[in-house]
């Protein structure tokens, strides 16, 4: 059968991008929600949104595990063009995201317990404004950012000039550096930032509150150590 419509026609079927219908805006929220039902109340009941968790950096059978829990802000990838090798995070505050779930207007909050923890149908994390400020919370997440940047920043002067000493001596600047105990650009701004969060968290320590290094997580969330002011009893 012959083409009727001539040699390299393609049919716009198959094609990727079809008139000019533009992609759906991106909406921002916590990946680390989740719905469950309340272990409380009758399955006619809204879910329950879980948005802290179980503190897993304490022994389970401490006090410490029992009366703590962790809430985690989420990382970022759409704020930097090196956003896979600058770590960043959500500098807004859980529970107002774009895409978190909020209140109607007029609507009422369910509370409820699931897996030790109190919680509600909306992403506001229930007493958490009343131990950490919105805007406290902000400087924190935003100056760890700044830091991560500068750490990371792949085209910083330092940091190009000691991966080309690296290839030019086929991997042995490093290694001497190390046995001279000098520290790498990178390794100087992360001490830096492992020293910033031991002082805030010198300082929200009469709140009960900790910020666990984002070191530990793999820089994929900042998790944040604090006392809630809910009775999980009532």
């Amino acid at each position: 059968m012959s083409n009727e419509n001539g040699h390299g026609f393609v049919n716009d079927k198959y094609s990727l991008s079809k008139g000019k219908e533009e992609d759906p805006e991106l909406v921002f929220f916590n990946y680390h929600e989740f719905l469950a039902p309340t272990q409380d109340s009758s399955s006619s009941h809204p879910a329950l949104v879980i948005n802290h968790f179980p503190n897993y950096f304490a022994d389970k059978s401490s006090s410490t595990f029992r009366n703590t829990r962790v809430v985690r802000i989420p990382r970022c990838y759409d704020n930097n063009p090196y956003s896979d090798l600058t770590p960043q995070f959500s500098t807004i505050y859980p529970g107002q995201e774009a895409g978190a779930i909020k209140l109607e207007e007029h609507g009422e909050v369910t509370t409820g317990l699931y897996d030790g923890g109190v919680f509600g149908t909306t992403s506001d994390i229930i007493g958490f404004k009343e131990i950490i400020s919105e805007g406290e919370l902000f400087d924190i997440i935003d100056t760890i950012n700044r830091m991560l940047y500068d750490a990371f920043y792949p085209f910083r002067v330092a940091t190009l000039i000691e991966n080309i000493m690296e290839v030019l001596t086929g991997g042995l600047f490093i290694s001497i550096m190390n046995l001279l105990r000098i520290r790498t650009f990178t390794k100087r701004k992360v001490l830096e930032l492992e020293q910033y969060v031991e002082n805030v968290n010198v300082k929200l320590q009469p709140k009960d509150v900790t910020i666990v290094s984002p070191r530990k997580m793999g820089y994929l969330s900042i998790c944040i150590v604090y006392v809630p002011k809910v009775d999980t009893n009532a």
